[in-house]
């Protein structure tokens, strides 16, 4: 698929823009396309200071891979939340099949 394509041609992403409002939505864009941003990259939320389940999957994306780099307030929007990428994560596909899981239980 495109993800292997851009990985195999070395292809990054500098700027990942997620505007998807539901939780499932915010996760499977986060686990397929976070290791596609490059070091110094941008993860930009537009809905996680206004719709909860975006908010929550961006937590929890971040907590299960151990993200501490600051989330912060996009100044001119108060609803937009976003991040710099600092480090390499390994990201394991089967977390999201198991998070889909719990939140349907």
């Amino acid at each position: 698929g495109l993800h292997d394509r851009m990985l195999s041609n070395s292809s990054r992403i500098s700027l990942l823009h997620l505007d998807a409002d539901l939780y499932s939505s915010y996760m499977d864009i986060l686990f397929n396309l976070y290791d596609l941003v490059e070091i110094g990259g941008y993860i930009v939320c537009d809905d996680c200071g206004f719709i909860p389940e975006a908010g929550r999957a961006v937590t929890d994306f971040r907590l299960l891979h151990n993200i501490h780099a600051p989330l912060q307030a996009w100044q001119r929007s108060k609803l937009t939340r976003y991040w710099q990428k600092t480090a390499e994560v390994q990201i394991d596909l089967g977390r999201l099949l198991r998070c889909e899981r719990i939140r349907f239980i």
